[in-house]
């Protein structure tokens, strides 16, 4: 017997010891871990969800026992067009939110609760799309919907893993002829301009530090989007408007949230050059 129920963005906490049990499948990644989902639910949902939008936790029991999470961003308004925008629909939370991979948390795939869990999404929201987006290739979750539904539009995306060097020298070391010449011309620069440079590794950040590169990631966003009709012409400069809307959005969100330093500073697999 499978029994679905389903917790709000207020009852996290009472998700946690269902969630570490689960957490440890061989689909999972450091982006289902409870401490991960623990930050989007905190930080980036309060600070960055607009009007419309909501969390919601569906949790599968298999004769009383979780088997299954599925963590669920609602989007009751919205709209898509040639890939600018998104479509009102469910999503897995964690697609507008730094997350790389996405899936159900589950120890081992289980069908049945996956159906059972679509099923009851799809009974208390009929008119909405459910969207499976940033699947990692080869898991249970992406061969079970390659399987079911291959005649539907499926995109793919090569994604690379980097593993952090031991230090900076052994990082330079592997780096490509045109990297490192590019980072000549900057310290050549530096020589000549008041601008400095300086290399630091983090392991262990404090919330101080975190603030300062906050700081310089939104800055960099701002410059990013300025737009410039003249220099990128019509098409671009509207392109450059939505992403500027966009990122003024995610700016004020995260400004509010402080979502990326909270994971700096509170997630333990967090690293930082």
């Amino acid at each position: 017997m499978i029994e679905v129920k389903l917790y709000c963005h207020n009852d996290f906490e009472n998700l946690e010891e269902a969630w570490k049990n689960l957490q440890k499948g061989k689909d999972m990644t450091v982006f289902q871990q409870f401490t991960w989902a623990k930050s989007l639910n905190d930080q980036y949902i309060d600070g960055c969800f607009g009007k419309g939008e909501t969390a919601l936790y569906a949790i599968a029991y298999k004769n009383g026992q979780a088997k299954m999470i599925a963590p669920l961003h609602i989007k009751k308004f919205g709209f898509e067009y040639r890939g600018i925008g998104s479509e009102a629909g469910i999503y897995i939370i964690g697609k507008w939110g730094f997350t790389d991979y996405l899936n159900f948390i589950y120890d081992e795939f289980d069908k049945d609760c996956f159906e059972k869990i679509v099923e009851t999404i799809r009974n208390k929201y009929p008119n909405k799309k459910i969207h499976f987006n940033f699947i990692v290739k080869g898991s249970s979750l992406e061969l079970y919907l390659e399987e079911k539904y291959s005649d539907e539009k499926i995109g793919e995306t090569t994604c690379v893993q980097t593993l952090p060097h031991n230090s900076f020298d052994e990082f330079h070391k592997t780096m490509t002829k045109y990297s490192r010449q590019n980072i000549r011309k900057a310290f050549n620069r530096e020589n000549k301009t008041e601008t400095f440079i300086h290399i630091r590794e983090f392991h262990k950040i404090t919330k101080k530090e975190a603030d300062e590169f906050f700081s310089i990631y939104l800055d960099r966003s701002a410059t990013k989007n300025e737009l410039d009709l003249k220099k990128d012409g019509l098409k671009n400069t509207i392109l450059k408007y939505v992403n500027k809307r966009y990122n003024d959005r995610l700016k004020a969100g995260l400004s509010k949230s402080n979502y990326i330093t909270y994971n700096m500073v509170n997630n333990p697999n967090s690293y930082m050059i």
